[in-house]
């Protein structure tokens, strides 16, 4: 039989597997089955002695890149990475002294492609033709090595995020019925890590009693869904017994058969957030109930925040305001800096204010007053804008009638100087007019029926007679004439004066009456309707060129609380109105401010006296009623007076009429006045008339003649002002101290025509006394 030959490997190959030193694996039997072994394994197997690689399998080449000739016979420490090579020699070492260093350790090598791979490897120390060597095994383990760099970033990334979120992050496990929580999660409540986690149910001892319940049942139902995620706001409470409000959010792990395996999820803290959201509440509410129109835009005047004052003045829901830019309301403005340029000024300066008129839906114009400035950020930049409005249309609008006020009570009080000085100046007059005329009346009287000087007597008496007109209007807007008020239909005391008011104002111009269908009851003296009626019918003449018309209207109306705060001279109630209206040429403003100014005029030199209006203006005045006056140049002018309604319990009766008063006497009249002519003319007139007359320029003087008068005094006319007491109080003191010597203590119309004018001369000082006091 031939002798069994060995089988061929690669393994006989000298210079590509073994060493140059003859192995025991060559001849022999055993050796065949340990080469098969030692090349068909999956792991790379090198034998190394004295650094140098002496055997080796395919699979070591594979692992390393190279051919056979290129590894084999060369250092190991030449394959591996610089930084470990030192490592895996120290471990080397210390295997050959027989000391015992890991078996298992990993490293890493260098591929023939420069890739660098890492391995771990397991050495054992052999016999190699009776010297130590190590038998390496060795396997790449650079996928796994990779896989778990990716993990341990993958968990230190998680616990950054973790970290940086400050959240609590939590785990269940249902599978295993195991909970895990992290390190932020106890400390969010205060505890050291599972410093609680011998507690049995930890959630239930730590929620909030009232969230019990409530987080169970959402549980149950989000657990018993479909659904993969949830989030619910509950209190947990803290170690030191507070609740702090969180949200947990979770997300649920479900396996193939929609079984839940794990619960994740993290805790949130919401206690700053529930404080700044109470404050920015707080905050909302402030800018919500103040008056204010706020709105905060960025630098670019985009609105990110409006107040409901603001919504409301813009007609839009505050959702719709943010984003658009504030400068787009700027259409709206009437006049006034827009919203643009208060942007420019304020980046410029920091701050501006300026007023500006807005024009609402409704046409209306309102006043703001609008401050704008920058809002900067905690580091000091340029943040946003705030725009605030205050709308001052109701002030501006007070302090324009506050205006209009002042200039009315400077013109009342221009006219009540007026007023004075002319009542002080006719009072005067007036008295040197009663002389003129006594004088006058006493000269005729002598005359008799002769003709000569009877015509300059005349003459000078109508001159008296009209200054005696003019005093009376004087008088009346000084509100001192002597009136005698009545209950008056306004109707037929008009009509009575409608024949002599179409004389007055000529053929020319018709005069329209429109009487009120109802009773229109005053209370005033007829003379003064007559004067006002007078008055302004030629006004309204001389403001008619050619033919027109001149209409006479009376009526109702009233006037409430709010008419009357627009204005101030009217007062509240039921009027009745007399108006006169002409088609004339109208007044311009500049006139109508001055219309009732005495001795104003813009009537030609010689054709006014420039007191007919001022007379008008103070019968009203005189009777509590107002004047409203309506004209433009043009169109003509209306006189509106309103005299106040008189009650209904009141009655409107005609003129009592009486018997003439008989003229001449013989009885005593006791005549006290201080002004020397007017005694003078009286004593001479009353004794001209038949009568005995006591005159006495003083009181004093007065009560003396009374005590050495012998006879009765039959009648006291006195003046009321004098030096000493006035008027009345010497009747009472003669009354009390001589009551059987006078028979009449009040004066008594017994007097033929000239005496009546000096007592009523003398009823006018009364009344004009008790005026002035």
């Amino acid at each position: 039989m031939k002798k069994k030959q060995n089988k061929p490997s690669r393994f006989s190959t000298p210079e590509l597997h073994t060493h140059p030193i003859e192995n025991d694996w060559k001849n022999s039997e055993d050796g065949y089955g340990y080469r098969i072994l030692f090349e068909q394994t999956g792991e790379a197997l090198f034998v190394a002695q004295d650094g140098i690689i002496i055997i080796h399998n395919p699979k070591s080449t594979e692992l390393f890149g190279y051919l056979s000739e290129e590894f084999h016979a060369k250092p190991f420490v030449e394959f591996i990475h610089e930084d470990d090579r030192q490592m895996v020699m120290d471990y080397y070492l210390q295997r050959l002294k027989g000391e015992n260093p890991p078996a298992r350790y990993s490293f890493r090598i260098i591929h023939q492609t420069g890739r660098i791979l890492w391995v771990r490897i397991n050495a054992v120390m052999i016999q190699w033709n009776t010297r130590p060597a190590v038998l390496f095994f060795m396997r790449d383990i650079t996928e796994c090595r990779q896989a778990e760099q990716a993990l341990k970033q993958s968990k230190d990334r998680l616990s950054r995020v973790l970290l940086c979120a400050n959240d609590g992050w939590w785990e269940w496990d249902l599978k295993n019925d195991a909970t895990y929580y992290s390190k932020r999660w106890w400390e969010m409540l205060g505890y050291a890590k599972n410093e609680l986690l011998s507690e049995s149910d930890l959630w239930r001892r730590l929620m909030h009693p009232d969230d019990r319940f409530r987080a169970r049942r959402f549980l149950n139902r989000t657990l018993a869904s479909n659904l993969n995620r949830y989030e619910i706001e509950i209190r947990l409470r803290h170690k030191d017994g507070h609740f702090i409000p969180v949200l947990s959010k979770a997300y649920i792990f479900r396996d193939a058969e929609r079984n839940i395996i794990r619960i994740s999820g993290i805790n949130i803290d919401l206690s700053e957030r529930k404080q700044t959201e109470a404050r920015l509440h707080l905050q909302t509410l402030l800018f919500n109930q103040v008056q204010d129109r706020i709105a905060i835009t960025d630098l670019e005047g985009i609105i990110t925040y409006v107040n409901d004052a603001q919504a409301q003045a813009l007609g839009y829901s505050r959702e719709e305001l943010i984003g658009v830019p504030i400068t787009r309301f700027d259409k709206g403005l009437a006049q006034g800096i827009t919203r643009r340029e208060m942007i420019t000024k304020t980046l410029a300066h920091g701050r501006w204010r300026s007023e500006i008129f807005r024009r609402t839906a409704n046409d209306q114009v309102v006043i703001l007053d609008c401050r704008t400035q920058i809002v900067l950020d905690e580091n000091g930049n340029k943040a946003a804008l705030a725009f605030i409005s205050t709308d001052i249309t109701d002030q501006k609008k007070s302090e324009q009638m506050k205006d209009e006020l002042q200039i009315q009570l400077n013109q009342a009080q221009k006219m009540e100087s007026v007023g004075r000085l002319s009542g002080g100046v006719a009072h005067d007059f007036n008295n040197m007019l009663g002389v003129i005329l006594g004088y006058v009346d006493l000269a005729l009287m002598k005359a008799g029926d002769r003709h000569d000087g009877n015509r300059e007597l005349e003459e000078i008496q109508t001159a008296a007679k009209r200054s005696v007109d003019l005093i009376k209007q004087l008088l009346t807007f000084a509100s001192k004439q002597i009136i005698d008020p009545k209950p008056l239909n306004l109707n037929p005391a008009i009509e009575k004066m409608l024949n002599i008011l179409r004389r007055l104002i000529g053929e020319n111009i018709d005069l329209i009456w429109k009487p009120a269908k109802f009773p229109c009851p005053v209370k005033i003296d007829p003379t003064q309707i007559d004067q006002v009626l007078a008055n302004l019918c030629v006004n309204a003449r001389d403001a008619i060129a050619g033919v027109g018309t001149i209409s006479i209207e009376t009526g109702r109306q009233s006037f409430d609380e709010d008419y009357c705060r627009e204005n101030s001279d009217c007062t509240p109630g039921e009027f009745v109105l007399l108006s006169v209206r002409d088609n004339g040429c109208g007044i311009d403003q500049d006139h109508l401010d001055h219309l009732f100014e005495p001795f104003f005029t813009t009537k030609e030199v010689g054709k006014g006296t420039g007191l007919g209006l001022a007379t008008v203006y103070g019968v009203v005045k005189q009777n509590n009623g107002f004047i409203n006056v309506y004209s433009e140049p043009g169109w003509g002018t209306t006189f509106n007076i309103y005299l106040p309604l008189l009650k209904a319990d009141e009655d409107v009766t005609a003129e009592k009429t009486g018997k003439k008063p008989s003229f001449g006497g013989t009885e005593t009249i006791l005549v006290v006045e201080d002004e020397p002519a007017i005694l003078r003319m009286i004593r001479m007139m009353l004794k001209q008339k038949g009568y005995s007359v006591i005159s006495a320029a003083t009181p004093t003087q007065a009560l003396e003649k009374m005590e050495t008068h012998a006879g009765a005094i039959d009648l006291l006319l006195t003046d009321v002002i004098m030096p000493e007491m006035n008027g009345l109080d010497l009747s009472r003191q003669i009354i009390v101290e001589c009551p059987p010597a006078l028979k009449l203590p009040i004066p008594c119309f017994r007097f033929q025509q000239i005496a009546f004018r000096v007592v009523c001369f003398a009823l006018y000082r009364l009344s004009s006394a008790r005026f002035n006091n």
